[in-house]
């Protein structure tokens, strides 16, 4: 039996090791992170996990937003968001916007998606941008309906800041603290 001195020294080399194992994973491909997360028992986390880098990833919101900008800053300022870690793809744009460019994408964390049309470049067979991230989630960053109180697809201050509280960036900043 190790003493506490020499067994928080093991546990402290495990978890160096583990970290070096899975961040080599992450950078080398999707399937080379599901292996390490089946070797240390996480296969149910496998289609949920979604990289964060907290020092650089950023939330992408696509939609017509019904508030001016710098009430969306001032929203996510209030929750320790900074306004330039948004990207925002508007109502229009959102057609020309080429959704393979988010599959695995370790710039974003979080989709959030408010009013937008039926398509986009390269969502494949399914009727919307939507359906199709949501259809191959393990591919995407978590995707965030930014809705009003009826569910309906809506970006309003309540819905906004709703939304990026739900975000893994969000999450993440919130338990660095």
């Amino acid at each position: 039996m190790l003493d506490s001195q020499k067994l928080q020294f093991l546990i402290d080399e495990i978890y160096s090791k583990i970290v070096e194992e899975v961040t080599l994973a992450n950078r080398t491909s999707p399937d080379e992170l599901n292996k390490v997360l089946d070797k240390y028992g996480f296969t149910e986390k496998k289609q949920f996990y979604q990289y964060c880098n907290i020092r650089s990833s950023k939330i992408i919101v696509f939609g017509r937003i019904e508030i001016k900008q710098n009430i969306l800053d001032a929203i996510a300022k209030d929750l320790g968001i900074h306004p330039e870690r948004i990207d925002y793809i508007s109502y229009d744009d959102t057609t020309n916007y080429d959704i393979s460019n988010l599959e695995y994408s370790n710039k974003y964390s979080d989709i959030l998606v408010g009013p937008v049309p039926h398509k986009a470049k390269n969502m494949g067979d399914y009727s919307s941008m939507i359906e199709s991230i949501e259809a191959n989630s393990e591919c995407f960053p978590p995707l965030i309906r930014v809705t009003d109180e009826t569910g309906t697809l809506r970006i309003s201050k309540t819905s906004f800041k709703t939304a990026l509280s739900k975000t893994q960036l969000f999450k993440e900043l919130n338990a660095a603290d």
